[in-house]
């Protein structure tokens, strides 16, 4: 989920959907006043089904980055909506590499864009979570469970007795500069133990850096 602050109001990626095969899912992004936090309105752009990071311009154009598929550069794509909700494809395909964030310089032109597996890291099946700490760093955070059973297999904790949580892919998060250079990852995918683990996290979709 990307958000963004411009003139006043508070912009966040969404999506409504989702929840059934038959439920497909469709982007949103979402519009609520600074002053108090009420809703000022919403876009929907049902030919992508979800964003990661949005930018918006002075002029009220929202730019949003569609990660999309590690083998498919049809799905890398940076999207333009317009103030009056008019949705295209601004983006596709190399030289973008599964775009996560996004940024415009004062004359509106994009000067950086990147996210995407490389050497040395684990990039989250579903990533989620977007947070610039106070050097500059971005850190990434995941939600993906990978793989899942069938809808009527049932997984077992014997030891507790209890249905276990279905398992998590996304067990980590990674840090990169500004410009993407690759600095550090904590934690294994798919290696989270449970909540006492202290060297794996378990679907860290939000994050914060003091």
């Amino acid at each position: 989920t990307g958000s963004d602050i411009n003139l006043g109001a508070f912009y966040v990626s969404d999506r409504d959907g989702g929840t059934a095969p038959n439920d497909p899912s469709v982007a949103v992004i979402r519009k609520f006043y600074m002053t108090n936090g009420a809703p000022a309105g919403e876009i929907r752009v049902p030919a992508s089904t979800g964003f990661n990071d949005i930018e918006v311009a002075d002029d009220g154009t929202i730019y949003a980055t569609n990660t999309g598929a590690g083998n498919d550069p049809a799905s890398w794509q940076i999207w333009k909506i317009t103030p009056d909700g008019s949705a295209s494809i601004f983006k596709q395909g190399a030289p973008l590499r599964q775009p996560n964030g996004i940024a415009f310089d004062p004359q509106g032109n994009l000067v950086r864009s990147w996210g995407g597996p490389g050497e040395g890291y684990e990039w989250p099946e579903s990533n989620h979570g977007v947070h610039v700490d106070y050097k500059g760093n971005v850190w990434i955070g995941g939600n993906g469970r990978g793989p899942q059973p069938a809808r009527n297999a049932t997984t077992t904790n014997e030891s507790a007795g209890v249905a276990a949580a279905l398992p998590y892919n996304d067990t980590m998060v990674l840090k990169f500069t500004k410009s993407g250079k690759f600095l550090m990852q904590i934690g294994k995918a798919g290696q989270s133990k449970g909540s006492n683990d202290v060297a794996n996290l378990r679907g860290p979709a939000k994050l914060f850096i003091d």
